[in-house]
């Protein structure tokens, strides 16, 4: 936070790229973050592949960490929808249970 520490902030909005299991732990730990909420900071996770898609109006650009994050400013910046806001625990236990009931009936399945 000792980036916006001493500025007039008006919106801070910290996104990422939904990749799987792997954003969901820092989406969470951002979202859940008491300085970051003091700001009224708000923590989205972006489709890939809409990334991916408004990354091709920039035509000459290599891939690279630092250019993805550009890339993904720039997509907030421009206020482009839909976004998801990181989902509550209670959802996400939920859907994590789903998916493990889904994959247990499907090895079952496959067993007989």
């Amino acid at each position: 936070m000792n980036v916006v520490q001493g500025k007039s902030v008006s919106e801070l909005r910290i996104g990422l790229e939904s990749t799987s299991v792997y954003s969901f732990h820092p989406s969470m730990y951002l979202h859940n973050d008491e300085s970051i909420r003091a700001l009224g900071g708000q923590v989205l996770v972006m489709n890939p592949k809409q990334i991916a898609n408004f990354k091709k109006s920039y035509s000459d650009m290599n891939k690279t960490d630092e250019i993805d994050a550009f890339v993904i400013d720039d997509y907030l910046r421009f206020d482009r929808l839909p976004m998801s806001v990181v989902k509550g625990e209670q959802y996400v236990a939920l859907q994590q249970l789903t998916r493990s009931r889904y994959n247990i009936v499907r090895q079952i399945t496959q067993e007989k």
